[in-house]
């Protein structure tokens, strides 16, 4: 919770900003951001938020004035995961949408199924790791060794 703020406060400024963002141009953006620069009271959820506001602020007004499509609008969606914060950088990822649950014909995205390409890459890195890493604990060693002697784990198998 955000200093004086309960979460339902919280979330309803979080979800005005979002709402103000997707209605950014090119020429309105700077406002906006100098606005969420100002709010008087920012704490450690609020700046996050209002960062998040203005990059989806950003990334509106470049979709209105381009016609960004689903499709790029996706692209974008995966440089921000790659390119901001976690180092998620150059590593097999898959995000999952559980509402395609609900039909029968996405079945195939809940396979635990990785890729060959997926599996080389784990096999090198627990590799890499066994080599540098001195401070890991036993465990996690005998895990990257199982991984390099071919073991897929947590009942993944490899398939193209």
């Amino acid at each position: 919770m955000s200093k004086d703020m309960s979460n339902e406060e919280l979330f309803a400024l979080r979800d005005a900003w979002y709402s103000e963002a997707a209605k950014q141009t090119v020429e309105t953006l700077p406002a906006f951001i100098k606005m969420l620069n100002e709010y008087p009271d920012h704490d450690y959820n609020t700046t996050a938020y209002a960062t998040s506001a203005a990059t989806l602020g950003a990334s509106w007004a470049m979709a209105e004035y381009y016609g960004i499509t689903g499709f790029q609008a996706g692209c974008i969606m995966w440089e921000y995961i790659q390119n901001w914060g976690l180092s998620y950088k150059n590593k097999p990822l898959r995000m999952i949408n559980y509402d395609e649950m609900l039909y029968p014909q996405y079945q195939r995205h809940f396979e635990k199924v990785i890729t060959e390409d997926t599996w080389n890459y784990l096999q090198y890195q627990a590799n890499k790791h066994l080599m540098e890493c001195d401070y890991a604990c036993d465990e996690v060693k005998e895990h990257w060794k199982s991984i390099i002697d071919g073991k897929v784990p947590f009942g993944y198998t490899v398939r193209d």
